[in-house]
Parts: C-alpha cells; sequence; structure tokens
C-alpha cells in the first residue's frame, strides 16, 4: 500500500481513469482508421495514375509537403497533450480533496477559496487545451490547401495536359476528391495515435513499481508469542500538506 500512500490522487484517478480508457477505446481506434484510410489512400492513387499517368510527378511534392505539415504538427501537438494530461491531475486530486473534506470546508465557510481553486486549476488546464484546438484549426487549413491542389493538378492534367475521355476523367476528378479527404484523416488518425501513445507512456512508468508481497512469507512469520510487548518506532518520516 505505499505506492498508493505516496502517489498524488489526483495523478493516480488521471491514469487509472483517462489514461487507461485512451488506450482501451482510442488508441485502437487509432489504429482501425489508420489502416482503414491506408488502403483506401493507396487504391485511390492507383485509380488516379491507372487513369492518367502524368499526375504521378505532381504526388511527389504533395507527399513531402503531407509529411513536413504531419511533422510539424505532430511535434506540437504530443507536447502539448503531455501538458495537458499533467494539468488534469491537480483538477482530480483537488476534487477528490474537496469532497473528502466536504464537512470541515462547510464548518469553516471555505466554499469560497475551494470554488477559487478550482476555477484557478481549470484555467490551468486550459491554457494546455486551448492551443490544442488552435493547432489543430492549423492543419486543417493547411491539409485543406494541399487537398485543393490535388484536386486541381488533377485537373489540369485530364483536361489539358493529357487529355482523356469524359469518363475517365470524372472517375480521376472522383478519386481525386476522395484522396483529399482520405489522406487529411490519414494524417489526423497517425497524429491522433501518436498523440494517444502518451497515456501508454504515462501507464508504463507504473509498470516498473514492485508488486505487493504476498501476505504470508514463511520466512518472515512472528514468533507464536508475539507481541512480547508494544512500541511505535518511526524513522525518516516526511509528511507535507
Amino acid at each position: 500500500m505505499s505506492f498508493f500512500d505516496s502517489q498524488p490522487t489526483g495523478r493516480l484517478l488521471n491514469r487509472f481513469t483517462k489514461d487507461v480508457e485512451a488506450v482501451d477505446t482510442s488508441l485502437q481506434s487509432s489504429i482501425s482508421s489508420f489502416l482503414s484510410c491506408s488502403v483506401s489512400v493507396l487504391w485511390s492513387l492507383v485509380v488516379v495514375v491507372a487513369v492518367s499517368p502524368a499526375t504521378a510527378v505532381a504526388f511527389f511534392p504533395i507527399t513531402f509537403a503531407y509529411a513536413k505539415i504531419q511533422r510539424q504538427y505532430v511535434a506540437t501537438s504530443r507536447e502539448l497533450k503531455r501538458l495537458d494530461s499533467l494539468a488534469m491531475s491537480p483538477i482530480f486530486s483537488h476534487f477528490s480533496e474537496t469532497l473528502q473534506g466536504l464537512a470541515v470546508v462547510r464548518a469553516f465557510r471555505a466554499q469560497d477559496s475551494f470554488i477559487s481553486k478550482n476555477k484557478h486549476l481549470i484555467d490551468e488546464s486550459n491554457r494546455c487545451f486551448w492551443p490544442i484546438q488552435a493547432v489543430n484549426r492549423w492543419l486543417s487549413v493547411r491539409l485543406e490547401l494541399l487537398g485543393t491542389f490535388v484536386v486541381f493538378c488533377s485537373a489540369i492534367v485530364v483536361s489539358g495536359i493529357v487529355p482523356t475521355t469524359a469518363g475517365l476523367a470524372g472517375l480521376a476528378l472522383t478519386s481525386a476528391l476522395n484522396l483529399t479527404g482520405l489522406m487529411s484523416w490519414m494524417v489526423r488518425q497517425t497524429t491522433e495515435l501518436e498523440v494517444n501513445m502518451n497515456s501508454v507512456e504515462r501507464l508504463i512508468e507504473y509498470d516498473d513499481e514492485p508488486t505487493e508481497a504476498p501476505a504470508i512469507i514463511p520466512g518472515n512469520r512472528p514468533l507464536p508469542q508475539w507481541p512480547t510487548q508494544g512500541q511505535v518506532s518511526v524513522e525518516n518520516l516526511v509528511v507535507r500538506y
């Protein structure tokens, strides 16, 4: 029980609820969506290139641009998510302390102080949550611009540079339109997958903790006449509120 006595309540609640939920549900959902988008993107690329091979030339710089944007977004979003996870623990801890000491808080009429502290902790958490939403919009704008560029290049190629039949041109443009949405979603799911790995990282930190000893250790049993005397000994005690 020393592990639970030495760990803040908010940290335990955060990791055993939000982080475990991310590992159990969000992580597998991100993996499934990523694999599904990858197959769909590959098929759309095959269709577009098969109809108009000249469009393959434009896909190399577009792929490079997608990869560069994703690297920038992942590097920022991962650290913001880590800060957001850290900022949630004090909220859980303060809320748990408030519930446990509710009678004392009311007796001393300290409701305003606890409400003020709770609002302050939420504001500190939002300082990390709000940039995540701003970075998300930053990604959306750039992905939409790249998607528009993909459709524009496909339209120019199938209509002017290498003209083809109306049916094949429509097929190429339809596949290009689907490709932009799929590429955007794949970038998001790849980022979401790496961001959710923060929860795995936080849970792995507790994986090295020693497990609890058995209730009965044969070589460490007390004598039959134990206890022979009463004594309380405290060594290296450190407490803090």
